[in-house]
């Protein structure tokens, strides 16, 4: 029985490779093929990338990306370099962004059943990255596809509900958060619970807000798990390897320290200590841990970080305080400078341009970011249910957040235009166009697909911008 089990085996393994084989014919290596057609279901596709010299006589690491948008030629783009320096596959998925969970779930599995059938996968080497909503499919790919990550790459968000931070093992978790980033403080507070579960981990800042990090940031992200998996016998140990990112990682703490300060500096020394241990003499890291920790600098500059933290926090719960209450309210005319003042929003836009204390300034923009996303959330929620009064109230506070954005400025137009109220209608309009114009925006060919703003047409004022964008009724 066993003998024919082998040979049942061994016949499956040679007619799936067979079937795959000839599919993979036209996948070319060394480059970004941005739709690969899952073969078991033609509704699901993904965007590839193969080493130059991949051949399916070794097993190769995978790097599987996840995107909140399906942007997958992002991704792609900033691992594309590093994974060719290394020998890594990666992929992203075409379908799956940000939504319901079974609709994440359906194009995870998809996914990944296409390329464990296709590709030799190294199954010791499996990670997984991703951004925002991406992140946290990242750190659910284990636990959905049954298949053990060696690490996580999560930028820009943190775990998603239904995984704990004790769950993430035997995974090695790198978060990468900027410091601006309106997530930037859950990825705080998942390094203390990640640190209490014994989780290998590391929480990266960087200059920046909510969004994918530099590709250097990347490569850097990868060339650690190398290191890591030297370290556990992964692969073959590479002194050169070791010594070049050992020094690279030292001028690294001497920027950080120079451009962020030197509490962020500590940190990451910290992690560089852990990563570099059993590979290198770690002595000059453990030295610079030593002379930050005894600068007066360092210890004043804790104290205002969590001082800002619980500053954060409070806002946080002042701010989903004051949503709850407006979404709970019967429906009548909200005081939209009422509520500005309830969220302190006059004073944030002022903090948010403070140059003398940039952190200040930094957490004034993470909280401006997190009510623009929430407000716009909130303003699309009612507006398709067509309550006009719950959507004007949510992009009211959306477009005071961020008085240069577009969505906010377009929706309110179209809220207006639909209430026949032309006036107000034009006039967020052209704050909208104006605000788009300075961000190098040029296509405005929306504004004569948009039933909302049917009741415009006829303005002159209306006529008159259409002309001066250059469209054609």
């Amino acid at each position: 029985m066993k003998f024919k089990r082998i040979v049942f085996c061994f016949v499956i393994l040679m007619i799936s490779g067979f079937f795959y084989g000839d599919s993979n014919r036209g996948l070319e290596t060394g480059k970004i093929v941005s739709r690969v057609v899952t073969l078991a279901d033609p509704t699901q596709s993904y965007a590839l990338y193969l080493p130059s010299n991949y051949s399916r006589e070794k097993n190769w690491p995978l790097l599987f990306t996840f995107d909140p948008g399906a942007r997958s030629e992002i991704p792609l783009t900033l691992f594309k370099n590093v994974a060719e320096k290394y020998g890594y596959i990666v992929v992203c998925s075409n379908n799956l962004k940000n939504g319901p969970w079974q609709s994440i779930l359906k194009a995870m599995k998809a996914v990944w059943s296409d390329v464990l059938n296709r590709f030799s996968i190294d199954f010791d080497r499996i990670y997984t990255t991703g951004f925002s909503g991406g992140a946290r499919a990242a750190a659910a790919f284990p636990h959905i596809t049954g298949a053990r990550a060696a690490g996580i790459i999560a930028c820009g968000a943190g775990l998603p509900p239904a995984v704990k931070a004790n769950q993430v093992k035997p995974a090695f978790y790198h978060g990468v958060v900027g410091v601006e980033d309106y997530n930037y403080k859950e990825m705080i507070r998942l390094n203390r619970e990640l640190e209490a579960a014994g989780v290998d981990h590391f929480i990266e800042v960087f200059n920046g807000d909510h969004g994918w990090p530099p590709e250097n940031i990347c490569h850097e992200a990868i060339e650690g798990m190398e290191l890591r998996a030297m370290k556990k016998g992964l692969r073959p140990k590479d002194r050169d390897l070791i010594e070049t990112v050992f020094r690279r990682s030292l001028e690294k703490v001497r920027n950080l320290e120079a451009t962020l300060n030197p509490y962020f500096a500590r940190n990451y020394c910290l992690a560089l200590e852990a990563l570099f241990q059993d590979l290198i003499e770690t002595g000059p890291i453990r030295d610079k841990i030593t002379q930050l920790e005894a600068s007066r600098e360092l210890n004043k500059l804790q104290k205002e970080e969590d001082k800002r933290n619980r500053t954060e926090l409070e806002f946080i719960r002042r701010f989903l305080a004051v949503f709850t209450r407006l979404k709970n309210n019967e429906q009548k005319r909200a005081d939209l400078k009422k509520i500005s003042g309830e969220l302190n929003l006059n004073n944030l836009v002022r903090e948010a341009s403070r140059t003398k204390n940039p952190y200040q300034g930094a957490m004034a923009r993470r909280l401006l970011d997190e009510l623009v996303s929430k407000g716009n959330q909130e303003g699309n929620h009612y507006l398709k249910k067509r309550d006009f009064i719950r959507a004007q109230i949510f992009f009211g506070i959306a477009a005071r957040a961020n008085a240069t954005g577009i969505r906010a400025y377009y929706n309110l137009a179209c809220i207006h235009a639909l209430q026949n109220d032309k006036k107000s209608a034009i006039r967020y309009l052209n704050i909208m166009i104006e605000n788009a114009q300075k961000k190098r925006y040029r296509d405005f060919s929306f504004l004569m697909r948009e039933k909302d703003l049917d009741s415009l047409r006829k303005e002159k004022e209306f006529i008159e911008m259409i002309e001066k964008l250059g469209l054609k009724e």
